[in-house]
């Protein structure tokens, strides 16, 4: 795997295939194995670029004493998309969803086509009146965080994964994955946390002019589709693809039915 050197952090990530370049983002308490399946697809008629963020796999981890935000994440992944030449598209799934936005915002000659699986940009819920909502959010981080400085992340990381899936969800998953998510659930506390802190507003959002695509499940978190109704909302020019099942982690849990989709916005 590459590794790119950009200031004091080491940013892992893959480069398969080629073609018209496509990178992707993952989402929090994932990496970018979560794309093997859309990478296999892509590659064999795309170049195809997929991100490690802080503190997964071989990226440098972010340091546990110091303030994250969203622009902080965007670093590393303009540092990724100044290593390629020309324009781009740009595929993110929640938390790499919205560095997906931010960064055609700051890139907007750059991106070709943007893709997005239900972006979190929870922020948006305080600026627009969902005060329960946001507070629910936040209530849910400060858990997590919680569980996790008592030194029990395992239990934090469940509590995580069941807000966004179920409680069947976790139990389904192996004893080697569940540790994995407790290992990473501390960069996913900073990710919140960051996320909490955007202040990105939604005129700004809706300045996107690139051809976009807004994806989300008809079951999804009724929390995050709060979050998703207001971007459709507030940005109509935006392309919007409704999948019947798999909520929020449907990438992970239904990658046949969500890369379809994506494989033919970028081919079409």
């Amino acid at each position: 795997m590459p590794i790119l050197e950009s200031g004091e952090w080491r940013i892992d990530y893959l480069d398969e295939g080629q073609g018209p370049p496509v990178l992707l983002i993952h989402s929090a308490s994932s990496s970018y194995k979560q794309w093997r399946p859309l990478i296999d697809t892509l590659s064999q008629s795309h170049r195809v670029l997929a991100i490690n963020l802080y503190g997964y796999g071989e990226t440098s981890p972010w340091p546990a004493d110091r303030v994250q935000t969203v622009a902080d994440q965007l670093e590393i992944v303009l540092a990724l998309m100044d290593h390629v030449p020309g324009k781009l598209s740009l595929v993110g799934h929640s938390l790499g969803a919205v560095l997906a936005m931010e960064a055609a915002l700051c890139r907007p000659e750059q991106v070709e086509k943007l893709i997005m699986y239900e972006p979190n940009p929870f922020h948006l819920m305080r600026d627009h009146g969902l005060d329960e909502a946001f507070a629910g959010m936040v209530g849910l981080m400060d858990t997590v965080q919680s569980l996790h400085e008592q030194g029990r992340s395992e239990e934090a990381a469940r509590h995580f994964i069941i807000f966004w899936s179920d409680e069947a969800g976790w139990n389904a998953m192996s004893a080697k994955r569940q540790a994995t998510l407790a290992q990473a659930i501390g960069c996913s506390i900073h990710e919140g946390r960051a996320l909490e802190r955007n202040t990105t507003s939604m005129q700004v959002y809706a300045s996107l002019s690139m051809p976009t695509l807004l994806m989300y499940a008809a079951d999804t978190n009724p929390v995050i589709a709060q979050v998703l109704r207001l971007l459709e909302k507030g940005c109509p020019h935006w392309q919007v693809a409704v999948q019947p099942e798999g909520g929020h982690l449907a990438p992970l849990t239904h990658p046949e039915q969500v890369n379809a989709v994506i494989q033919d916005f970028l081919e079409h």
